[in-house]
């Protein structure tokens, strides 16, 4: 008991020192349901750690990632909309050097939105932020879908491109502060997952209607993004306890692990010791940049930009927005719509199967193999397609087609966005 009563005298002047008026309103609550928690710990050292159950983490990780699903048809949206404009379908024709700014301008808005989700996570939430970014989502889609002019339709992929992003982060930190350990990573592959399957949705529907039809039918999957998350997932534990709201913050554990487990009471002990909370209740956002400054803080950035850096001129993303384009180059005899759903169908298996390898392989071997194997699918599919268009080399059409398919299946091996981010990021609040 003497352990309890010294673990709690530790944890009371942070929580009295707090600047915030909401945590100040909250503090006395705060500290005696914690310093109540915190002789469970040490009560309990005897007992062996009950696991949480993984079935409501893997619930809460599906319908935190779903809004991905909107990222994915926004990637691919351009692979559907640009072929049928240089046709004049739904009676609007553009040049190329236009087209190609309404396909790169969704990467360019992802710093923009990534930015803003980061100044407005902590304020309002994980579970919010992804609220706030369907806003943006639903009216860059109603402009793209109603657009009768470059304008309009430029507009609309730029607002879309600043909701893609702003929705990416939240899930991934979301994941991150409820996941066990051991199935964080492949909690944290259902957002690539369902950003696949936007993909392989988007490329469907583009099969069957025109770009209009499927931006209409996108404000479907925004709405159901949000109803997920509204109706079914409780706000992130971690960012509650940092709120003061432990009551919250003890119902949303006690949901997570399972009500007649123990486990909640623990985890919401140590989150109240925890110096991470401190961190994030106390200090401002100048006292935040300059962890920044020390190697636990640029290191882990460092690592994640690299990551980044490599993945985008690796040039998957150019290759998922003009598939259809590529398809019709070589020539390959395929309908290229048909072919475009194939590369999305194989992206998607290939995601799944990446939860899977995770666990049994690491991130490390995954990303060099994936790393190297892209090199070598790409290099080859741009020598062949290069003698196709510009030599007429005939009857080899079926080479760049299956390099391309093993690029996009080497891809997918490797983790490099957010799975590695994932740990990365543990390892800096460590």
């Amino acid at each position: 008991m003497e352990g309890s009563n010294s673990l709690a005298e530790e944890a009371k002047p942070w929580l009295e020192n707090c600047a915030k008026p909401e945590v100040q309103k909250a503090k006395q609550i705060a500290y005696e349901m914690g310093s109540g928690k915190l002789q469970v710990v040490y009560n309990s050292t005897t007992e062996q750690d009950d696991q949480p159950k993984i079935l409501p983490q893997v619930i809460a990780s599906i319908c935190v990632a779903a809004f991905h699903i909107v990222v994915g048809i926004s990637m691919a949206f351009s692979a559907v909309m640009v072929p049928q404009l240089d046709q004049g379908v739904a009676g609007l024709h553009i040049g190329k050097e236009s087209s190609s700014w309404l396909v790169s301008i969704l990467v360019l808005m992802a710093p923009v939105g990534a930015i803003l989700a980061g100044l407005i996570m902590d304020n309002v939430g994980r579970l919010n932020t992804i609220r706030l970014a369907a806003l943006p989502a639903a009216v860059g889609f109603i402009m793209i879908a109603s657009g009768q002019s470059y304008g309009m339709l430029f507009a609309g992929r730029l607002i879309a491109g600043i909701a893609s992003s702003m929705g990416t982060s939240p899930a991934v930190v979301y994941i991150t502060e409820v996941g066990s350990p051991r199935v964080r990573g492949s909690l944290i592959s259902m957002c690539p997952t369902l950003a696949s399957l936007g993909m392989v949705i988007a490329y469907s529907e583009g099969y069957f209607f025109t770009w209009r039809t499927v931006a209409w039918l996108t404000l479907g999957y925004i709405a159901l993004s949000v109803l997920v998350i509204s109706v079914w997932i409780p706000e992130s534990p971690l960012w509650l306890v940092a709120r003061g709201r432990v009551d919250e913050a003890e119902r949303s554990l006690k949901w997570l692990s399972g009500k007649n487990s123990r486990l909640p009471a623990r985890q919401l002990a140590m989150m109240v010791k925890s110096q991470d909370m401190k961190a994030l209740v106390v200090a401002g956002f100048f006292e935040r940049f300059r962890t920044f400054l020390t190697p636990a803080g640029y290191k882990p950035l460092a690592i994640i930009c690299g990551l980044f850096v490599f993945q985008q001129f690796a040039g998957i993303y150019s290759t998922l927005f003009y598939a259809v384009t590529f398809f019709e180059d070589i020539g390959s005899g395929l309908d290229p719509a048909l072919s475009t759903i194939l590369m999305g169908l194989v992206r998607f298996i290939m995601s799944m199967c990446n939860t899977g390898m995770l666990k049994k392989f690491g991130r490390r071997p995954l990303c060099m193999i994936s790393g190297c194997g892209m090199a070598v699918c790409l290099t080859m599919s741009g020598i062949f397609t290069w003698k196709i268009v510009n030599e007429g080399m005939e009857g080899v059409s079926w080479i760049p087609v299956t390099c391309i398919l093993l690029y996009v299946v080497t891809s997918m091996l490797g983790p490099f966005d957010h799975a590695v981010s994932c740990v990365v990021l543990q390892a800096w609040k460590a």
